[in-house]
């Protein structure tokens, strides 16, 4: 079965086999900057349009009535939206873990906390396939965004929630979809891969 840990970074594990010289060390250029702050913004708002935007018109609307019973209620659905979230963010990172070697029940396959991020993480601590690796990282934009959609597109039913899981989960997985190009790109076909402690490293097979 995978393992937990609460990590103060999300990284794998020691990497004294990166020494050898078979291995060679890349790593995609970090988002940052205006970049990062521009994709974190556009998540935050998906999700603040889909979710929290009817419960802040409720609560304006409370504050202008005076209503301490109404402002409550706010309160209490804006609480209540971590749940969700959390089950969300737990469900991303478990289709990751799904698509590692053995459906992930092995203690190689790791689900993580990182405080300081303030994000969950997921974590193979062993070598996969170069395809393997870009399954484990289009795995959740494929199951959680593309397959809800056809799944409405074929059934005909139309919901918003579903919707809004789609576009959430598919904004949200944009460090997936930027990692998974570079890979593809800067990766031979058929050499392994591997996540350390001090970056990503491979191998030609």
């Amino acid at each position: 079965m995978w393992r937990t840990q609460l990590a103060a970074l999300p990284v794998g594990a020691a990497a004294a086999w990166a020494t050898l010289a078979a291995w060679l060390e890349f790593a995609p250029p970090e988002i940052s900057g205006p970049r990062l702050w521009l994709a974190g913004t556009l998540a935050a708002g998906v999700d603040i349009l889909f979710h929290a935007a009817p419960w802040a018109a409720n609560g304006v609307l409370a504050v202008a009535a005076g209503s301490a019973l109404a402002l409550l209620l706010f309160a209490s659905l804006l609480l209540a939206l971590a749940l969700p979230l959390a089950v969300y963010f737990l469900a991303h990172e478990l289709v990751h873990v799904l698509a590692a070697p053995s459906f992930g029940l092995t203690d190689r396959s790791v689900i993580g906390l990182w405080p300081a991020g303030g994000v969950a993480y997921s974590h193979y601590d062993g070598e996969m396939s170069r395809g393997r690796w870009l399954a484990v990282l289009l795995m959740p934009f494929l199951a959680l965004s593309v397959l809800p959609l056809g799944v409405a597109a074929v059934s005909g039913w139309n919901s918003p929630y579903l919707a809004a899981l789609s576009l959430v989960n598919a904004v949200g997985s944009y460090v997936d979809l930027y990692n998974a190009g570079y890979i593809l790109f800067k990766v031979p076909a058929g050499a392994c891969v591997r996540l350390a402690d001090d970056g990503l490293f491979f191998r030609r097979g």
